[in-house]
């Protein structure tokens, strides 16, 4: 292999990394962007869910249907509203 050939062969790694570096980057910032926009939606439908809550009567609550949902009575956060672990 002459010294032309492998400097050609080089560049077109290079250009390929470079261009797979880019792409995987930009697949990373969407998911990012997706999961930051989960994550805004999960804590609007707990703050809703925790007013909702907060507007009953406290005997006209059932704590023990609470316990099917994970994160709520299972894990000590009625509300989810600041609790370390709906946070987490």
């Amino acid at each position: 292999m002459t010294r032309t050939e492998s400097t050609v062969q080089v560049r077109t790694f290079t250009s390929y990394a470079q261009h797979h570096l880019v792409a995987k980057n930009k697949v990373l910032d969407s998911i990012d962007k997706m999961d930051v926009a989960a994550l805004e939606r999960c804590r609007e439908l707990a703050q809703e869910t925790y007013v909702k809550l907060q507007a009953k009567k406290p005997g006209s609550l059932d704590i023990r249907a609470l316990a099917e949902f994970p994160g709520w009575a299972g894990m000590g956060c009625i509300g989810a509203v600041g609790c370390a672990a709906a946070d987490a």
